[in-house]
């Protein structure tokens, strides 16, 4: 564990050299929390009520989810990019297991990304407290943070797949890009869920873990009963996706042939 600990410590500092980069992608997501932010005070001025939330839970919901779906890992394009040039024989030859040792390159180049925005966060939510909503208690931010990581694993898992398509597609941005665009609605980062049309159907998804379910446990919405059995859930998901994931890495190593390597 400690190799892979130490790659995840110099991915941080190596992100932290791009100072630029860390503030241009906190700003994209203000602009972004702003503009859902804007868009619902219009729509609570025109309707009068939001599906069940109050204006200053709904922005509290985009702040925070904003936030949780920006520092959640995802595996990059560049992993079927090494499938493709054969850069791939470098993580080969190497006593390491690939599906670990890329999650922790990328959660040290988000936890470079979070030790910026979370100040940033924070602040919004303290000078601009009047909109916001404090959390249903200490435990809800225990649950929270524990649905966020594990289901953020989960994630970074589905992504991961996406990826290893690599050994048998000369090229997956197109299946990166649907999937992308899929994962922004059954997160819960569009729009949360139990307003869509089919949410019982969308709760039964694992994606619900990164940000829907976080943020109704923080709103105290969700009794202890139901955060252990999902909790119970989340773990056969997670037991699920990371078995599916080293197998289809194996599979994929059969097929493989290094080009340019």
């Amino acid at each position: 564990m400690r190799k892979y600990l130490e790659f995840a410590i110099f991915e941080y500092k190596y992100s932290l050299r791009y100072r630029a980069n860390r503030i241009f992608s906190v700003l994209s997501d203000i602009l972004r929390f702003l503009v859902f932010f804007f868009l619902w005070k219009t729509i609570f001025t025109l309707r009068g009520t939001g599906w069940g939330y109050t204006f200053n839970q709904m922005a509290t919901y985009y702040l925070i989810v904003t936030f949780l779906q920006s520092s959640t890992p995802v595996c990059w394009s560049e992993f079927s990019t090494f499938i493709r040039t054969g850069s791939m024989a470098n993580f080969l030859v190497r006593p390491v297991n690939i599906y670990l040792l890329y999650y922790f390159r990328v959660a040290g180049s988000k936890l470079a990304y979070i030790s910026t925005s979370l100040p940033v966060t924070v602040g919004i939510f303290y000078f601009f407290n009047r909109y916001f909503t404090h959390p249903h208690g200490i435990f809800s931010i225990f649950w929270m943070m524990f649905f966020w990581l594990a289901g953020g694993f989960i994630y970074y898992s589905f992504t991961y797949l996406v990826e290893v398509l690599g050994f048998w597609f000369e090229e997956v941005s197109g299946f990166s890009t649907i999937f992308f665009l899929i994962q922004e609605v059954l997160t819960g980062a569009i729009i949360p869920l139990d307003i869509l049309p089919g949410r019982k159907l969308l709760e039964l998804l694992p994606f619900k873990f990164v940000a829907y379910l976080p943020m109704q446990i923080y709103f105290g919405r969700v009794n202890t009963v139901t955060i252990l059995e999902n909790a119970v859930i989340l773990i056969l998901w997670l037991t699920v996706v990371s078995s599916v994931s080293v197998l289809t890495l194996k599979k994929g190593l059969k097929v493989y042939n290094a080009p340019g390597g």
